[in-house]
């Protein structure tokens, strides 16, 4: 069975959509109700069997024994996480804009058809699953509705750089690799001139006219002595500390190399080079496109008023034991997603 397929038929078999399943009735016997729609017991509980048989049909699952009661337990459990989420997912598409066409249902179904050498084969393989060409378009739906909100949630999504900055104050590791700092320095040969350079920096003198003066350097002389962006590492080990503790704007001490006397100026700092900076956004931004619309919806079911049923409430609320899945999974040829 082609991958798409196989795990849309998954997804059914185990998490039923129901799209105009909730809606006007009665408080009395509820199942759920998720803001003022109702889902009622009944229908609910006829979901459930629905469900039920058709995973005894497909994987011939004996319900009494103790990997088939752990499976009703984590149905149950999975049907009301599934009627709350297909609300939301509902409604926060028509708050946001996106709408689902029958035209765009039976589009996607199409390409799903296209791994099968007919369709006869492609209607089969549901049949034998247990899946209705309805419940096929109820999910796809919810699948297109799901891309469709997240694409929309991402369309202004964008990465400043006060994000990277805290990005990088919390991975300092990575900001100490990448950091760089703007360096500028005037090299002399004599002491005596090297104090009389502090003093004139000290009285408002330009720096960077000091070391067009002064500096003996050659390479930087010309430029105000501006060694660029450098990566801190690049200096004398003699110099790297003391660089390393200025802030903008501040001027070393005088720092004796060999037979010359340095005098260095830190400029700004620079996190990183703009192709690094770019590179360090894309990944952020990706990570946020993973979880966005994850986190959208755990908004969307904070905000909602859901209420339970006493007959379902300790399902809703009981966490799945580890141990029911590793029991259902060790039965043979059998496996929960």
């Amino acid at each position: 069975m082609p991958w798409s397929v196989k795990y849309t038929v998954l997804f059914l078999m185990l998490f039923l959509t129901f799209y105009g399943t909730a809606g006007a009735g009665t408080t009395s016997n509820y199942a759920i109700i998720i803001n003022e729609n109702i889902i009622p017991l009944n229908k609910f509980e006829k979901n459930l069997k629905e469900t039920i048989e058709k995973m005894q049909r497909v994987q011939s699952i004996d319900t009494e024994s103790p990997e088939g009661q752990a499976l009703v337990s984590i149905t149950k459990r999975s049907l009301i996480q599934e009627y709350i989420n297909q609300y939301l997912l509902a409604n926060g598409g028509k708050k946001l804009g996106v709408g689902i066409t029958t035209e765009n249902v039976l589009r996607q179904i199409d390409r799903l058809k296209k791994g099968y050498p007919n369709e006869q084969e492609f209607l089969a393989d549901l049949n034998n699953a247990g899946i209705s060409f309805p419940e096929l378009m109820d999910n796809v739906k919810g699948q297109l509705l799901t891309e469709g909100i997240t694409k929309k949630l991402i369309e202004n999504l964008a990465i400043s750089d006060a994000e990277v900055e805290r990005y990088l104050a919390k991975n300092p590791d990575f900001a100490k690799e990448q950091a760089k700092k703007q360096v500028l320095q005037i090299v002399v040969d004599d002491k005596a001139e090297a104090q009389y350079i502090i003093k004139k920096i000290k009285e408002g003198e330009s720096f960077i006219k000091l070391a067009q003066d002064f500096s003996v350097d050659e390479e930087t002389r010309g430029n105000g002595g501006d060694l660029g962006f450098i990566d801190l590492k690049m200096l004398p080990e003699k110099a790297r500390k003391p660089v390393s503790r200025l802030k903008k704007g501040e001027i070393s001490k005088i720092i004796e190399m060999g037979e010359q006397f340095f005098i260095f100026k830190a400029g700004p700092a620079l996190i990183m080079n703009e192709n690094k900076k770019n590179a360090l956004k894309m990944y952020l931004r990706k990570i946020l496109e993973e979880n966005i619309f994850e986190k959208w919806l755990a908004k969307e079911k904070a905000e909602a008023q859901i209420s339970v049923s006493s007959a379902l409430e300790y399902f809703y609320n009981k966490d799945i034991d580890p141990g029911m899945i590793a029991t259902w999974n060790a039965s043979p040829g059998i496996q929960l997603p």
